[in-house]
């Protein structure tokens, strides 16, 4: 008789199979599936049954762009929260891959899709190694800040999408090399400073956007 183990491992072995064959519509379905399972509580079974390999490939279908995309995107996000995931998906040409996707979803300024990416943003930042890594990844993609500003900015975003933006802004602006990407965007920045509401959160974000301009050596002036 078959145990409870292998029968999930059997399960998450059926699902890895679909999100890697050639149907994307499948895939979609199977990826939705996991998102479900993800929210009852089922992430830690999730993320171990999906190898790295499968991760990619659900990079490569959110990557598309298409009207599918936003759920292989939300189940990138749930997979990030899992830390031996997340910690996979920020490691080298992945980390790239990963940012590079995100960059091309936020620049669509699809909402649905901007809301799950920034949610795969927020998790990916989610403890401070994590984060100090994706700031490394961010600044080598100066439109994904031009992305995030405009996500962030209050007259062009949902509430909650530039809630969620704005702590990535910073994160952008916490490295060197990010300061220095930020250079052509002053003008945004200072903008979207302007406009943002003046909640305890919000103040906090903005204290540390501009210290990190000041601290500078070549973004301020």
């Amino acid at each position: 008789m078959q145990g409870f183990g292998a029968r999930q491992r059997q399960g998450m072995d059926s699902y890895a199979a679909v999100l890697t064959g050639s149907d994307e519509l499948h895939a979609a379905a199977a990826a939705q599936s996991l998102v479900l399972r993800c929210r009852k509580g089922g992430l830690q079974a999730v993320a171990r049954g999906l190898s790295a390999e499968v991760v990619d490939k659900v990079l490569d279908l959110a990557a598309e762009g298409d009207r599918l995309c936003f759920v292989f995107v939300a189940l990138l996000k749930y997979l990030a929260c899992d830390g031996y995931l997340r910690t996979s998906m920020l490691s080298n040409d992945r980390g790239y891959s990963c940012l590079s996707v995100c960059m091309g979803l936020l620049l669509a300024q699809e909402p649905l899709v901007t809301a799950e990416v920034l949610g795969l943003l927020g998790a990916l930042a989610a403890t401070p190694p994590s984060a100090r890594r994706l700031a490394e990844y961010m600044a080598a993609y100066p439109p994904l800040l031009k992305a995030l500003l405009a996500a962030a900015h209050p007259a062009s975003s949902p509430p909650a999408d530039a809630a969620a933006a704005l702590p990535l802004v910073s994160l952008y602006l916490s490295t060197s090399a990010g300061c220095e990407a930020a250079k052509p965007y002053l003008t945004r920045i200072h903008d979207l400073l302007q406009a943002v509401p003046r909640s305890r959160g919000v103040r906090r974000h903005v204290k540390e956007i501009v210290m990190y301009l000041n601290c500078a050596p070549s973004a301020g002036g």
